[in-house]
Order: structure tokens, then sequence, then C-alpha cells
């Protein structure tokens, strides 16, 4: 499939799903996901929240600060990669925050596009691309609003795992440039500076697919890597005072998964008690001792929570297992008993399946779809272990399209073989 025609493709659903938004005309709303008159999403100029927030700091001259609005000063609160993109993009759109969201919807009609590219390829070379359609579509449908009709960091965040799939798709075994080795490296580093979890994939993936078969190799991505991130990470330690990670809020979702949340799942309830808001106790207090001791206080609740009841954080890391995996669940707790949602949470369950089928086979002729596997599982861990909801499994849309994909191959072969069983000859 041309890439220029998916990004045609996704450009109009794009602009399909967000007509409210883009013409300020309503009457079509009842016609677009969720089938709510008079409905439309307002999550267009999110833009990832404490991202934009940030990014406009930077924009302002104020630097990497802010992440909630007011002038809080310094902040480790989200990575830089993304933030700093969307400082640049206001340079260029003079500031404007309209603009700047059409910049993002065409981010994510690229990388959309870019991803089912990935996709057609494999399904290309197995004569396929009718099933690569119907995976697509599949994926697609239950993260409809993620992908198209609300600007947030996932489908950013999509992208990198795109590159650690194809990268290690094309490279099965260590390379043996050393060009490729740094730039392997290279883009390892950029992952964690995107995300930290990215970055967990990239370094676990890697090890995952060659097996240390040449530690050389792997030691000096790894070297690379954090060359690429230390700048960074001193440059944040000497303003904020103390070491800073690449990002900082592991605390702040360590407490919310275990004091906050019912089952460990991130809800709509959830949102009024969070430091983005400055009349919440959470808003109040973030800017009563600031952002070093309000995280240091979190992990400390954190740690004494579980300490008091660590069969509590087993029951909450269980349910968020099954909502990564079999149950899809949403944020906005109303989507869950409107009709079609089981359908929803029916097709959401399949590149599972997929996987589980995979893991179980293990064919050894569709080797292309193990770093997908190795992808997804080692992103998924650090969220069971901390807190989840559906956004957080949005980037892993490659290896879901990959494992749907596979489910569908392996129904068709099966299906032919009911059809038409192997002949057998008498003498």
């Amino acid at each position: 499939v041309d890439f220029g025609l998916l990004i045609c493709f996704f450009g109009l659903i794009t602009v399909y799903a967000n007509w409210p938004w883009f013409t300020g005309d309503e009457s079509m709303s009842a016609f677009i996901p969720p089938f709510a008159k008079g409905y439309s999403m307002g999550g267009q100029t999110h833009m990832g929240g404490e991202y934009f927030n940030i990014a406009e700091a930077i924009y302002q001259g104020r630097g990497y600060s802010d992440p909630f609005g007011d002038e809080t000063g310094p902040t480790g609160w989200s990575p830089p990669v993304l933030a700093y993109s969307m400082a640049a993009c206001l340079h260029l759109v003079g500031g404007s925050k309209s603009r700047l969201t059409v910049c993002f919807f065409g981010m994510q009609v690229f990388v959309l596009a870019f991803t089912t590219t990935i996709l057609f390829s494999i399904a290309s070379s197995l004569n396929q691309a009718g099933l690569a359609v119907l995976a697509v579509a599949i994926v697609v449908a239950p993260n409809f609003k993620w992908m198209f009709q609300l600007t947030h960091d996932c489908v950013f965040q999509m992208f990198w795992v795109d590159l650690i799939v194809v990268g290690l798709l094309v490279w099965k075994v260590p390379p043996a440039e050393t060009w490729k080795k740094i730039a392997w490296g290279a883009l390892g580093g950029i992952c964690a500076l995107s995300s930290p979890i990215v970055g967990f994939a990239w370094a676990s993936t890697t090890v995952a697919t060659w097996r240390l078969k040449n530690w050389k190799t792997i030691g000096l991505a790894a070297v690379t890597s954090v060359l690429v991130v230390t700048p960074w990470v001193l440059y944040q330690t000497n303003r904020l005072g103390k070491f800073a990670p690449v990002k900082s809020n592991a605390s702040f979702e360590q407490f919310q998964g275990q004091l906050v949340l019912p089952d460990g799942l991130i809800v709509e309830e959830s949102y009024p008690v969070h430091p983005f808001w400055r009349d919440s106790a959470e808003g109040k207090r973030y800017r009563e001792i600031g952002e070093a001791a309000y995280l240091k206080e979190k992990r400390e609740q954190f740690r004494t929570a579980v300490g008091k009841a660590p069969w509590e954080y087993a029951r909450k890391t269980g349910c968020r297992l099954l909502a990564a995996t079999v149950w899809l669940d949403t944020e906005n707790t109303p989507n869950r008993n409107k009709p079609g949602f089981m359908v929803l949470r029916l097709l959401a369950v399949l590149p599972f399946l997929g996987l589980v089928l995979f893991m179980v086979r293990r064919p050894e002729n569709v080797a292309w779809a193990a770093p997908a596997a190795f992808c997804y599982v080692l992103y998924l861990i650090p969220y069971i272990l901390v807190a989840y909801y559906e956004r957080y499994a949005v980037p892993l849309t490659l290896p879901r399209m990959i494992f749907t994909f596979w489910l569908l191959c392996s129904v068709k072969d099966f299906w032919k073989g009911l059809r038409c069983p192997p002949s057998t000859k008498t003498e």
C-alpha cells in the first residue's frame, strides 16, 4: 500500500473524527464516535497536558518548568523529547495553540500511516493484504479516541516502539558495522528521553532478541544510549539541585496506583486527585512544598501503604494485568455502559490471544513476530506493576497489529484445513 495513500486515508479519518472541532458544527456529532448528539471530545487541544504546559514555558522563556500551568519552577515531571518538539513547533506557528493542535494531528496521521505500512509490508510478503486490513481495523477500533480524537503522548510513543520493532526485524542478530551499533544505541537514548518505559522496552527487547550473542555489541549500544541520556540528566540535576532521572513522577504514579485508585486502574474519577488541578488537595500540596518534596512524600506514602497491605498491592497488580491483556477498560466510566462497548472488549483481546498462540506454537516461519512479542510483554511490565489505563497500551499498536494478523492467518489456515483435508492414497 502506498504510504501517501495511507496518509490521505488517516487524514480523512482525523477530519471526520474531529469535524465539530474543525468546523464548530455540532450537527454531525451523532454520526461520529462515540455517537452522542451534541458531544465533542474536547480533548483535541489537550496535547499531553503537562507536556504542553512545559512546552509553553520553554516558548515563553521560562525554561523547562511549570508542568501544571502555574509558575511553579523547574520540573522533571515529564520526559523532554515531546515537550521540546512542541516548543519548537510553537515557535513555528507563532505560539498558536490551535495551529499546534493541527500540527499534532498531522504527526499522529504520519505515525499511524508509518505503523500500518510496516504491517502491510509483512503481509505483502505473505500475500495476505486483506487480513492485514482487517487486523488494522480490529486494533484501531478500541483505541479510536486515542488515535484520532485526542492529542496526547501515546501516538508519539508509538513511533519509537515502531522503530524498536523494525530495527530488530532488520537486525535479528547484532550488526557487524560499528556505525550501526552506535546508531542503535543512539536510538535507545532518544527512546529513553521520549519515555523511560520506551527506553526500558528498547534495552530489554534488544537483550531478549540478541540474547547476548555478542556482548560487545550490546555493550557499545548501551554505552552510546547512556551517553545520549547523560547530558539531560546532568542538566536537570544541576537545575533541580538533586539527582534527576529522565522522568521524576514515578513516585506519584506509585502513590496513585496504591492509595487512590480502587483497582489500580486510572479512571475519570481519579483526575481531581492530581496536582494538575490547583484546587485539589494534591494540587495545593504540590504548590505548597514544591515538586521534589512532594514526590519524596508520595514515595514514602506508597512504601508505607505496601508495607501495611502487600496483598492489596498484589490484587491491584492482578487487576492491571487483566486490563492490559484481556479486559479492555476505560478511564471514562460511562463508556463501559454504552452499547457496543462489549464488542470493543472482544476485539481488544484478539491481539493478546494472537500473542499467546504465537508463544505456544513458536513457529519458525514467523520469526518476524519475535521482536514484537518481546516488546509487547516487556513494555507493559512497568505499567502493570505501577498504574495502568488504556492510553498506556496505545504505543503497542504495531505489536498488536502483528499478533492480530498472525491470529487471523492461523484461523484462515485452520479453516482451509477443515474444508480441504489432505488427500490420502490407498494401495
